[in-house]
């Protein structure tokens, strides 16, 4: 990486009774510094303990995001802080609406298509009723997350599996049963195979480290189960998949304002799907034109007559007869997609996952937390 390296790391700077007591960085640390160009990506601050990373955004326009990377901890950091955009657009694209003006996106012809905008702003984000009324462009970080009351402080606190009962067959864990973890043999002599769970048995690894983790809320931006209103226009929306593990089936769904929905079929049953246009990725804006996504129905790419076979995960688009496979995004990845909510006044679309609580194989049905919306 050209910020850094697991081994590259520092801490703050250190007293000289400290220093003479701690590490002040990492092995690798001065091999980083000498190796980069200080004029450009990285500049080594004034003081000890400080790093000034600048970054030139001179490459085509994208949607990036970034979370903390702390060596042995990164995903207890990334559940607890989050994630965030770093979108680069294209100086040389300028679009205007409602007054306000912003970059567009590398090689799209401004004097002819304008993508919906303008994007949020610190200041439109300081005016709610304006936001509301102008924003077209929403970023869209999507997690799942746990929570759980502790009683002792009467607070609600996230969850995170401290050990590995949490992946164990449950019948398993409420038995007690010996040797859960098939080691028991090797009596601890095996260097690799010489941790305990809180059992007493011998586990292949420590027992920090689980594999991956599904939980039950829908956390966007984060907030948990969040709405957002918005007008009966096109809309622009980045999405990234921030979860630790969750492979994500995205698809839109219109109900009526104020109808009950108890599961994922009153809104297969009794709602209309909004398709999702698929235009662009991390990498910018697709070059073969938009790619329609519809979880019921064959998807699209291009003008009508136009079809383009995807083959995403084990499940093809246009043969498959599997319903309800919608967009599907695996960890870290970003689309680029538009959705329009034009007829839809008075209406509350929401946006739906299907992906299974379990590492991807193909499209199964799940119905918990698994959702957001739009009034």
């Amino acid at each position: 990486e050209s910020d850094g390296y697991t081994e590259a790391w520092f801490l703050p700077k250190l007293s000289a009774s400290d220093q003479s007591t701690y590490a002040t960085g990492g092995n690798l640390y001065e091999t980083f510094r000498a190796a980069l160009d200080p004029t450009d990506i990285c500049v080594e601050g004034s003081d000890a303990g400080l790093d000034t990373n600048t970054y030139r955004n001179d490459k085509s326009s994208a949607t990036l995001f970034f979370h903390d990377h702390t060596l042995g901890m990164t995903r207890l950091n990334v559940m607890a802080m989050g994630v965030g955009f770093y979108f680069i657009r294209d100086e040389n694209c300028v679009s205007n609406r409602a007054g306000l003006s912003w970059y567009g996106e590398t090689g799209l012809d401004c004097s002819k298509y304008t993508l919906p905008g303008p994007p949020p702003t610190a200041e439109l984000h300081n005016n709610n009723n304006r936001h509301a009324k102008i924003v077209r462009e929403l970023p869209i970080a999507i997690q799942d997350m746990s929570f759980y009351l502790d009683l002792n402080k009467n607070e609600t606190r996230q969850f995170y599996p401290a050990d590995h009962d949490h992946f164990l067959d449950e019948e398993m864990v409420l038995n007690n049963e010996a040797d859960r973890w098939g080691c028991n043999h090797l009596n601890g002599n095996d260097a690799y195979h010489n941790h305990k769970d809180v059992h007493g048995d011998i586990m292949p690894v420590a027992p920090i480290w689980n594999p991956e983790v599904f939980f039950d809320v829908a956390v966007v931006n984060g907030r948990a189960w969040p709405e957002h209103q918005v007008r009966p226009n096109r809309y622009r929306l980045r999405l990234l998949n921030a979860c630790d593990s969750r492979t994500l089936s995205l698809s839109a769904w219109a109900v009526p304002f104020g109808t009950d929905i108890e599961n994922f079929n009153d809104l297969f049953d009794g709602g209309t799907e909004l398709p999702i246009w698929i235009i662009g990725t991390e990498q910018s804006l697709l070059p073969g034109g938009p790619a329609k996504i519809l979880s019921t129905t064959d998807s699209k790419r291009g003008t009508i007559g136009s079809v383009t076979k995807y083959v995403w995960g084990n499940v093809d688009y246009e043969d498959s007869t599997e319903s309800h496979r919608g967009l599907l995004m695996q960890p870290g990845e970003r689309y680029d997609a538009l959705i329009d909510f034009t007829g839809f006044g008075h209406t509350e679309v929401y946006l739906v996952n299907t992906g299974p609580d379990e590492p991807f194989k193909t499209f199964e049905l799940i119905d918990e937390g698994n959702r957001a919306s739009f009034d």
